[in-house]
Parts: C-alpha cells; structure tokens; sequence
C-alpha cells in the first residue's frame, strides 16, 4: 500500500490551542561579550529549546503529522571550541533529557520520523581544513544531540547536507571522501545528500561519486538546476533506489514568484504527482510551515 505522508521543518505557526514554537537562540558575539553569563545563558536556552521540541513533538502527535525536521540550532554553540563545555556539562545530566526523550520515542512508536539538516556552512569538501574539520565537528554535535533523543542511528533519522562548494568540485572529491573518513558511524549511518539548487550536484552526480550515501530528492532544487542525464521522474526514481531498504524523506517547495525562483513560497500547491506513486515522506519547505500542509489538504480536499 503506497502512502503519502508530508511534514515541516523546525519550527511551528500558532495553530489551534498550539501557541508556537519558540526557540531561542544567541550569538557567538554576545557570548564573548558577555562571558562571565554566556553559560548560564546557553544552559537556559537548551532546557528551553528542549521544552519547546517537546511541544512540537506532541503537537505533531496530535495533529497526526509524522515528519518533522529537528532544528538545526537546537544547542545554540553546543560544537564552538570555547563553548562547548556548557552543551557537555548540560549532557552529563540525563535528566535533563528525559521529557524530550520519551516525546521522541513515543513519536516513532506512533510512525513518525525526524530528521535534521545542518547548515550552508556545514562544508565536507571545502578547501580550508578548519571548515572541514569544523563541519566534521558539527556533525558530531548533530549525531550527538539525536542520540541523547534516543533517535534511531539510521536513514529513519537522517542527517541531510549539501555538497555545494564554490569552486570546481571535482578535484575537491577527494576532500570530501577524506572527511566521511573521518566521520564516525553515528553520523555516517544517519547521513544523506541533497541535489543542489545550482552547481555540480545533481542526483546523477551524487549517485556516481557517492554510491552509497541515500539522495534527499529536493523538487525545486531540480527545477532550478535540471540534471542533464536524468529527468524529473528519472531523477526521483534514482534517488529513490539509493535509499534502499528504508522509506526516503524527500523535499519539496515551490518558487516564491516563479517554478524556478530558489526563494520559498509561503504554501504549496502540488506536490508532483510522481510523489504519490511511491513510499516517501516528504518534508515541505515553506514559509508557513504546518499551516502550508494543512492549508494543501484542505485544498485537495475541495478538489475530490
């Protein structure tokens, strides 16, 4: 039996009783400004943050939405050199852990999945070996985080980057296999690349360098930067092969003004109809969050 679930990312819009979600979050600068507090401040917003996601997560329970991408920005510096120490002293206490851990846990006895995605800085294959081993440090943190969440350490709870550098990627290949030698297995058995929204990094691209890493089909992305061995459809089918045992979370959006505008759209539309002819989850990027998915159903419902 094919189904079709969708979900959203990071953060959610009042909804009903659901007020919001609402993270904190602080800057490396204000921290080095203001030492002798940074600790006790990044401390405060964990145990926020942590609140918040259990929200979430009983919000997505409730509302019988089953995949959700995990902020990024969960524990604010948790991977900087200076401050990393107060993410490992907030850690070291399992009970800190313990609401957000049995929300998690019961999301996935339920069906539900959650994934998260680091940020554009995230760089494996760059040509500056601090931003290599920076991006190896922060997958870390992001493998850390999900398994102190008690999350799967597979595909089910996948850790999405992109591959985009600026220069010609091909000879920078060899950093990139490097990094993912370096990477240790909580991260590597959790770790999927996106097809890029410009640039080298098609999935046809992905699946010859990379064979063996799962392809998160992004639908915009293809529409900006069309793979030129593979069509729409072809390009969904070979991502969807390199998931192999495990149901693939895909992405899609739509272009703000325009099918090829790289700026998301505040809702969606239609999800391409190659989505509903096979097993994938799929995580909208819009602006408005849940209230897109909510506003896409409710739209195909008065269409039947």
């Amino acid at each position: 039996m094919i189904t079709q679930r969708i979900g959203f990312c990071c953060i959610a819009l009042p909804h009903d009783n659901y007020v919001g979600t609402k993270f904190k979050t602080t800057t490396l600068a204000w921290c080095n400004k203001n030492k002798s507090q940074a600790a006790q401040k990044l401390t405060d917003i964990y145990h926020n943050n942590l609140r918040e996601l259990v929200k979430v997560i009983n919000y997505c329970i409730e509302k019988k939405i089953w995949i959700y991408r995990i902020s990024s920005d969960l524990f604010p510096l948790g991977d900087h050199d200076d401050f990393s120490s107060v993410y490992h002293l907030f850690c070291s206490n399992n009970s800190n852990w313990n609401s957000a851990k049995i929300a998690v846990e019961r999301y996935y006895e339920m069906g539900g999945r959650c994934s998260t995605h680091p940020g554009q800085f995230c760089s494996l294959g760059s040509e500056r070996e601090n931003v290599r081993n920076n991006s190896i440090k922060n997958l870390i943190h992001h493998a850390s985080f999900m398994d102190r969440l008690g999350l799967p350490e597979n595909h089910t709870a996948h850790i999405n980057i992109h591959l985009s550098n600026g220069k010609d990627p091909i000879p920078l290949i060899p950093l990139f296999r490097q990094s993912l030698q370096k990477l240790p297995i909580n991260v590597l058995a959790r770790l999927t690349f996106e097809n890029e929204h410009s640039g080298y990094w098609t999935v046809s691209n992905i699946r010859h360098y990379f064979p063996n890493v799962p392809v998160v089909f992004d639908s915009l992305h293809y529409t900006c930067n069309p793979d030129k061995l593979l069509s729409f459809d072809d390009a969904f089918k070979s991502a969807m092969s390199s998931w192999r045992n495990t149901v693939p979370v895909f992405h899609h959006s739509e272009g703000k003004t325009k099918s090829n505008d790289r700026a998301h759209s505040d809702y969606i539309t239609n999800i391409p109809a190659i989505y509903s002819n096979y097993n994938v989850d799929t995580e909208v990027e819009a602006k408005a969050k849940n209230l897109a998915i909510f506003k896409y159903k409710n739209d195909k419902k008065e269409l039947i």
